[in-house]
């Protein structure tokens, strides 16, 4: 079939194209829609500093300019317990203060999270678990108090199912059920309008830890009425070894699964209407780690990738974690998880670069104010190697992001609505063709948008 130039074929008559059909669908959900715009939903959790040293202020003023400019909805931050409240009844609001005028001013909604212990509190005088949740309930009560009207939602605590780390010195679901039934109470008496989510669970099982969806079961288990106590369920679903979101193994199930399942077991707890906030998840660089992670131009095409596949699967919310990076080692993956490179002098007036920033920009500018996912598979009879995910229902043009999973490169025919524009995960313009009535868009592992103008 020879290939039209654009112009040309919307010259012609005749130029009508029907699609195959009979494509193979993705996941659980092929059309989606949610309350809220997808932008919205879109967010980054971030270390961003709370200081207000010179240092502080420079790191903090670069990245909420960045959030504007590369479309960031929402961030995810620590509100830590022993820096809010160190010692009991003395609170420190200095840090926390900052960062919501920051938030506020950039525009951006902020979703704390109330995480970690405080050495007056806890049995072993170390930062783990309260001894008791009600000094953590009130801890949390308070905050909500201060911030009634400002901040809408709270996590309560971080991948607690990681007790080495996070919950010492081992995950316990019992006592994080009492500690999440105790902090629900005191945030809804402070602000009855605050959405309160489930700690964010880490999605593997590793060495030493209890997979999310097993311990979210045993917390539910505990606690009997789960869905009483939360509004929200979120998860980090990362990838070990990192491979690619939509890779699946014996040893590890496609992100698309993992979603699914979690919706599956939201419904066997009688929550199903509870969303889901997927509130972190990344990619890091780090050539030389233990497990190593992927260049550049991968870490931003897994992004868009991940990003969508959640929203097509019914996932409300997605942070990327993270924003910059916090080190130079190439062989520590915690320090390069950023969308940027990290900046040791903010105050040299040179701007870190960007990793992946570009692709999170295009990402938010394609979703703009849309609140609809379709998965076009079965309309364009794409195998389970290609996706195309459309996002519309807002006032801007719909636009399909595709891409394939095989590494080749492909062609799909999408049906010519009227003028489109096809662009690539940084935003560049592609030149795009016309191919009896149908625009010819090239496929490979870094996604593409189609804007159907």
């Amino acid at each position: 079939m020879p290939r039209l130039p654009t112009v040309l074929c919307l010259l012609l008559t005749g130029c009508v194209y029907t699609p195959p059909g009979d494509g193979t669908p993705k996941g659980c959900v092929e059309d989606v829609t949610y309350p809220g715009t997808l932008a919205e939903g879109f967010g980054i959790s971030t270390h961003l500093e709370p200081g207000n040293s010179d240092t502080d202020v420079a790191r903090r003023a670069f990245e909420t300019a960045a959030w504007q400019e590369i479309g960031v909805g929402t961030v995810r931050r620590d509100f830590a317990w022993a820096q809010i409240e160190p010692e009991q009844g003395a609170f420190d609001f200095s840090g926390t203060d900052r960062l919501v005028d920051a938030a506020e001013a950039a525009g951006v909604d902020l979703l704390p999270i109330l995480d970690y212990g405080v050495p007056w509190a806890s049995a072993d005088g170390s930062h783990g678990p309260p001894e008791d949740p009600a000094d953590f309930a009130a801890f949390a009560g308070v905050v909500a108090e201060r911030y009634r009207g400002r901040i809408s939602a709270y996590e309560v605590w971080n991948e607690q199912n990681v007790g080495l780390v996070f919950w010492p010195p081992q995950e316990d679901p019992e006592a994080y059920g009492a500690l999440l039934a105790a902090t629900s109470d005191a945030i809804a008496e402070a602000d009855p309008d605050a959405t309160v989510s489930f700690g964010g669970v880490f999605g593997p099982e590793l060495v030493l830890n209890t997979d999310g969806e097993t311990f979210i079961q045993q917390t539910a288990d505990a606690l009997g009425d789960l869905g009483d106590h939360i509004d929200v369920m979120a998860f980090h679903p990362y990838r070990y070894p990192f491979s690619a979101p939509e890779h699946s193994d014996e040893n590890q199930r496609s992100l698309t699964d993992d979603i699914c399942s979690l919706a599956e077991l939201m419904d066997d707890l009688g929550a199903p209407e509870h969303p889901l906030w997927m509130t972190e998840l990344g990619w890091h660089t780090a050539p030389d780690a233990l497990v190593a992670g992927v260049d550049d131009t991968t870490q931003g095409a897994y992004l868009i990738r991940s990003a969508m596949i959640g929203w097509s699967q019914g996932v409300e919310r997605f942070y990327w974690y993270t924003f910059r990076d916090s080190g130079l080692d190439l062989d520590d993956q915690e320090q390069r998880f950023g969308l940027y490179d990290y900046d040791p002098d903010p105050l040299d007036d040179r701007d870190p670069a960007s990793k992946s920033a570009d692709a999170f920009r295009t990402l938010s500018s394609a979703l703009a104010d849309h609140t609809r996912v379709e998965d076009r598979s079965t309309e364009l009879g794409l195998d389970g190697s290609a996706w195309a995910l459309r996002v519309s229902g807002g006032s801007e043009a719909p636009v399909t992001v595709l891409w394939s999973t095989d590494g080749q490169e492909h062609e799909v025919l999408v049906p010519r609505q009227g003028p489109a524009t096809l662009v690539d995960a940084t935003g560049a313009e592609v030149e795009l063709f016309s191919s009896g009535g149908a625009w010819e868009v090239p496929l490979g592992p870094v996604p593409r948008f189609l804007s159907e103008r």
